[in-house]
């Protein structure tokens, strides 16, 4: 079944299950990086907002199974998933009030960091700042549920509705994610470390870890998503500087976190900057990627270059 027919056999489906009260349509959403996802949209009159349920990742899980009745239940699943996120969707919706009112609204701006680049046609769409080869982007942050961290994208039309300025958005975004989404700070093999806690191994894994550390650091938020931007966090990178009591090598490549590694003369930073790269490319979800570049904190300056 190709995919169009597979989207076809969803609706429809949904459509019976849900019954005439409720409206059914897909459209194409645009992500990260480009990446455009068929969103299924299931609308009733009173709802107020809508959360998207997206078919691709779906269809590949049914790629993986076998014929209609496997296609039956990706309908229940569909509509239990739809079920779940509306109503939790409509109480964090709720609790900002509707998104008219700017005061109501405005201690839940926060903001994430894109590729510039590789999003050109949403940039267009959306208020933005840059950084680097980077760009910063708003947002609400709605909370988070049982389904996972509820955000949703600030776009042009809000900024005009609640009259504001791209420097007054970036102003309520620096006091607002640093306090809703405060950063984490830790060496990766400390991160390993506490993973395998929940894993089973044995002694020799453990031992390992701790006669082989790593010399990388991961810099995120407490929940792990959009974690990139803590590097933009007033006083952040400078404070991970004094702890480690050197110059870091800034490592963006995934929209969740950052890799720091303590730097030395002879790092080879065009080598570094390739092995990013390739990690990106092998390693990292084309909707997660951030940069391939490397930057250089100097600590003496407290100033962030790129590296060269």
């Amino acid at each position: 079944m190709t995919f169009e027919m597979f989207v076809n056999e969803i609706v429809r489906g949904v459509s019976v299950a849900l019954g005439s009260e409720y409206h059914v349509a897909t459209r194409k959403v645009l992500k990260n990086n480009g990446v455009v996802l068929t969103g299924l949209l299931i609308g009733r009159q009173e709802h107020c907002i809508t959360p998207a349920i997206y078919l691709d990742s779906l269809y590949e899980a049914y790629k993986a199974g076998n014929g209609y009745r496997k296609l039956e239940e990706m309908v229940k699943l569909t509509v239990t998933g739809y079920q779940d996120c509306q109503q939790e969707a409509e109480q964090l919706y709720s609790s900002l009030g509707g998104l008219l009112d700017y005061e109501k609204v405005k201690d839940k701006i926060i903001y994430k960091l894109v590729n510039t680049e590789k999003n050109r046609e949403l940039l267009n769409q959306i208020p933005s700042r840059s950084f680097y080869d980077l760009s910063i982007v708003f947002a609400l942050y709605l909370g988070n549920g049982e389904k996972g961290t509820y955000t949703a994208l600030i776009h042009n039309e809000h900024m005009e509705l609640w009259n504001l300025t791209v420097s007054e958005l970036y102003e309520e975004a620096t006091r607002n994610t640093p306090r809703m989404l405060p950063e984490t700070f830790a060496g990766i093999s400390e991160v390993i470390r506490e993973l395998l806690r929940f894993e089973e191994c044995d002694n020799l894994h453990m031992e390992l870890m701790e006669e082989c550390p790593s010399p990388l650091y991961i810099l995120t938020n407490r929940v792990g998503i959009e974690g990139a931007a803590c590097m933009i966090y007033p006083g952040v990178i400078k404070r991970c500087a004094d702890q480690l009591n050197c110059d870091l090598l800034i490592l963006p490549s995934s929209i969740h976190e950052t890799l720091l590694l303590p730097y030395e003369d002879f790092f080879d930073v065009d080598e570094i900057r390739e092995m990013v790269q390739q990690i990106n490319a092998s390693e990292v979800a084309e909707e997660d990627r951030l940069s391939g570049q490397v930057y250089l904190y100097k600590r003496s300056e407290d100033r962030m270059i790129v590296a060269v």
